[in-house]
């Protein structure tokens, strides 16, 4: 089966029960690049966010947006959180993450048909309007490669929002439920080692008697970028 890549994510675990869990979902995780580093919403909220997020100055956050915005306008980032290549990523995280402690870079990995799946459902409805950071980078078909600077950690499943931001299973408290009906284990990263039966689990996650939120429900791939 082809995995196609979703993008990178810079996270900054916060333990759970003890435990840390390795999803990109900031329900679970911090954001190293919130809605706060975007060129919008200059407010004195978003400045709050990304002090809290980052530890960041109002002067470096400014410095930080502008970078942020010719890294779009040249389209190695997209809205929101998401890098399209590790060059970008590690350039950010050298030029304003180099204080933070315990962050992990993140790669999101769609298998055939959820990508398609998922291209076919957030593709944009307007033609004056751009497709959210991870349509646009699945619409590159970057295949996934075996890269020496990759670890497979596990699978996460995702809910996505249109706005691009997303939820983990680890949101609800469906994890019992879903390894009984599926022969799913946790792993020491807080992510499925394997999924026998992953069209029948996708129908699951996507079925409204779930209670999950009603938002499309995916299954990926996550690599630990070195």
């Amino acid at each position: 089966m082809n995995y196609y890549l979703g993008g990178y994510y810079w996270i900054s675990l916060c333990k759970h029960n003890g435990a840390d869990l390795y999803t990109a979902s900031d329900c679970i995780n911090n954001s190293m690049m919130g809605y706060w580093a975007y060129p919008l919403g200059r407010d004195e909220d978003a400045l709050k966010s990304a002090y809290h997020d980052i530890n960041v100055e109002s002067n470096e956050l400014k410095r930080l947006r502008q970078w942020v915005d010719e890294k779009l306008e040249q389209q190695h980032l997209g809205w929101i959180s998401i890098f399209y290549d590790v060059n970008t990523a590690k350039s950010y995280e050298a030029t304003f993450l180099a204080h933070i402690p315990d962050k992990v870079l993140l790669a999101l990995y769609f298998p055939d048909g959820e990508a398609s799946d998922f291209l076919e459902e957030f593709s944009p409805r307007d033609t004056d309007m751009g497709g959210i950071g991870l349509y646009e980078q699945l619409s590159r078909k970057i295949k996934e490669e075996p890269l020496a600077n990759e670890r497979t950690l596990g699978f996460d499943l995702i809910g996505i929002e249109m706005g691009g931001d997303f939820h983990s299973f680890h949101c609800h408290s469906i994890a019992g439920d879903l390894f009984e009906k599926f022969g799913l284990h946790l792993n020491s990263y807080g992510l499925i080692d394997h999924i026998p039966d992953p069209d029948a689990l996708s129908r699951y996650l996507n079925d409204e008697e779930t209670g999950l939120e009603p938002v499309p429900w995916f299954i990926v791939k996550v690599k630990l970028v070195k």
